[in-house]
């Protein structure tokens, strides 16, 4: 009973340590997210000019690849995004679709965990551009406007099986539009606009992560 005890024992250390390993193991970390985000701030420096005019929320997809460091409590690596945003107040009689996309950079931070929680928190920095196809009183208009964004994010994971884990994640961003293009289908116009200003985004959501 002794030996019998003592063999289940070493197995089931033998399997801790090695999901353990898993779930803590350096290198290439794949990740996709899915959330929810509510702008903040102003589109342009124009009087009454709020992000939240245009676009009311947004339901981001975003993928992650990522390098973690052997021995080094750090990530690093890109992401890209696409969102489905809903229209803002000044939208509400418009028929059409916006969308958002986002891509660049992030290093995010490792503390110590059990093995089995992984534990993160970050910086991002990038580009953003919105656009939107609206018909209104029969006129049909597509503008986008891009520019640069910054941030922080962070969450939390939990290994759930081999080499894959899943969590809650969080963003807060700041950015500022630099370009403007208007087209009613015969005639584009495309600048700087002549205020900035800046806007923000809050994002919650979950994220799976697969280690390579």
């Amino acid at each position: 009973m002794n030996k019998l005890f003592s063999a289940a024992a070493a197995i089931a250390l033998g399997l801790a340590a090695a999901t353990s390993a898993q779930a803590a193991s350096p290198g290439v970390h794949l990740g996709f997210r899915a959330g929810y985000s509510l702008p903040a701030g102003d589109a342009t420096g124009s009087a009454h000019d709020n992000l939240s005019r245009s676009v009311g929320a947004a339901i981001p997809l975003q993928f992650d690849a990522t390098w973690e460091f052997a021995g080094k409590p750090i990530e690093a690596g890109i992401y890209a995004s696409y969102g489905f945003g809903s229209k803002g107040s000044e939208m509400q009689n418009a028929t059409g679709t916006i969308s958002l996309m986002s891509f660049g950079a992030q290093l995010n931070f490792l503390p110590p965990s059990d093995g089995t929680t992984r534990h993160w928190f970050g910086l991002l920095i990038g580009r953003e551009s919105m656009s939107y196809t609206v018909t209104k009183s029969s006129t049909t208009l597509t503008s986008a406007i891009t520019g640069w964004q910054g941030g922080l994010q962070g969450g939390t994971e939990w290994a759930v099986a081999d080499k894959f884990s899943i969590g809650p994640w969080v963003s807060a961003t700041i950015g500022q539009y630099s370009n403007i293009s208007i087209s009613d289908g015969d005639v584009t116009i495309s600048g700087d606009p002549k205020n900035t200003a800046l806007h923000q985004w809050i994002s919650v959501g979950l994220r799976g992560s697969f280690g390579l």
